[in-house]
């Protein structure tokens, strides 16, 4: 639009002149604001967000009679050009209007404040009481100590596949606040590098069920020699590396021993990969005068691809926003346990406590992956692992089971044409606890196996 007449929408942000009766003037929108400025009048076309639904026209009209086709022409502008309503206002004045016209009114004073009174002062414990549990993620991001390595291309590598595949490489949300939450604060208690919360996740995914194709078990990827060494029971009724409170506890140790043996967080971590003999004999290669740093060792590819995947996932935790990591995680989870530990001082049978309760057996097995034949060990400890909301229920009825009978177990030969309903009638059994005893998925028992079963009173 140039000179001429005002008969279509104006472009935000463009001046123009138009010819007038008595002389020119410039019409100027810009930012939502249109401004009309001749010698002698002034006036401002406003409009919100730049759609012409409804403008307001203020204008000041000298004693000059020209200036009445001034305004006509202004105001068929403002209509041709889209506008539905105008709000006209004037004033008379005997004199042109200063130059300063133009300017926005002066801002209204703005209302007496409201002085609130002071509240009380609040007591440190009530403080305590109101305030949230703290956010998981965030407790878990200040627990990190260790150098991240982010320099190492196969560290950054890593990064980027957490990026780009976060299915494939975070385990499920759930499981992550199963188990990670108690794994950390053991680990914070210890007063740990909290690097070491994720180190259950690169070793098995958080899966309790694990097995390697080396027989590694467990969260913890126990191997049997060493599982036993610090304190793991292995036997016909129970794999404690399926034991979420006493391998972690065990792995700790284990740590911990390995840390005071290397002097290194990060030696530790190798050494609880491949041993902490295999690490020694990579030091004592490398010389009194070499760095002792991991990546300066001859070890093997796997163990130094673990640590390149733990420091990674602490690194993609730390800062994923930075790196674009989408967490199964979110800074609203709270700090929190799902589970409680309930003992007994006599041996548990997890079915009968299940019907006792009304509660699901499946989910009491689920919750205690370690105990292979639906009983806890003969020799104790007999402690159980339940959802957190049912602990008080559990404590009762597993303290009601003392007045029970004592649970007593013995091995029996089979001989030929026995089976498993004839034997669970012969030792005032049934057939399920016979199958849960023994691990027998069927009916198809063998002559010369043995079987545990009932002791006869």
């Amino acid at each position: 639009m140039g000179r001429g007449r005002f008969d279509r929408a104006v472009p935000t942000g463009k001046e123009f002149a138009h010819p007038c009766a008595f002389r020119f003037w410039t019409f100027h929108a810009s930012g939502g604001t249109v401004r009309v400025s001749p010698a002698r009048i002034a006036f401002r076309v406003s409009f919100a967000d730049k759609v012409p639904t409804i403008a307001k026209l203020s204008c000041m009209r000298a004693a000059d009679p020209a200036l009445g086709r001034i305004l006509r022409q202004a105001l068929r502008m403002a209509v041709l050009g889209g506008w539905v309503g105008v709000v006209v206002g004037c004033q008379h004045l005997s004199a042109p209007p200063p130059a300063s016209i133009l300017d926005e009114a002066p801002p209204r004073p703005p209302p007496p404040s409201v002085v609130e009174a002071p509240k009380p002062p609040v007591s440190a414990t009530a403080a305590l009481k109101t305030a949230e549990p703290p956010s998981f993620l965030n407790r878990l991001r200040t627990s990190f100590r260790l150098d991240h390595h982010l320099d190492r291309p196969a560290v950054r590598r890593r990064i980027q596949a957490y990026a780009e595949h976060p299915r494939q490489s975070w385990p499920a949300r759930e499981r992550l606040l199963e188990y990670l939450p108690y794994v950390c604060a053991e680990v914070r208690r210890r007063n740990m590098p909290g690097e070491l919360c994720l180190l259950p996740v690169v070793e098995s995914g958080l899966d309790i069920r694990a097995r390697s194709t080396a027989g590694a078990v467990g969260l913890w990827q126990f191997m049997p020699q060493t599982a036993r060494r610090y304190g793991l029971r292995i036997d016909q009724w129970v794999d404690e590396r399926r034991d979420l409170v006493r391998s972690t506890d065990a792995a700790l140790d284990y740590l911990a021993d390995l840390h005071e043996r290397l002097g290194n967080w990060l030696l530790a971590v190798a050494a609880y990969n491949c041993g902490g003999g295999r690490v020694e004999r990579a030091l004592k290669a490398a010389g009194p005068g070499d760095s002792r740093h991991l990546y300066d060792l001859r070890l093997p590819k796997e163990t130094v691809a673990l640590a390149d995947k733990l420091l990674a996932m602490a690194a993609a935790v730390a800062k994923a926003e930075q790196f674009g990591v989408l967490l199964p995680l979110l800074p609203t989870d709270r700090d929190e346990l799902r589970f409680a530990v309930v003992a007994a001082e006599k041996q548990v049978d997890l079915l009968y406590l299940a019907e006792a309760l009304e509660h699901d057996p499946t989910r009491l097995r689920e919750r205690n992956p370690a105990l292979k034949r639906g009983f806890t060990h003969p020799a104790g400890p007999h402690r159980l692992i339940v959802d957190a909301v049912d602990e008080d229920a559990f404590a009762l009825a597993m303290n009601e089971q003392i007045s029970r009978p004592a649970l007593a177990w013995q091995r029996v030969r089979i001989v030929p044409n026995d089976t498993l309903s004839a034997l669970a009638r012969r030792y005032g059994t049934d057939v399920a606890t016979l199958q849960s005893l023994n691990g027998i998925q069927g009916s198809l028992i063998r002559a010369g196996d043995e079987l545990i079963v009932p002791a006869l009173p």
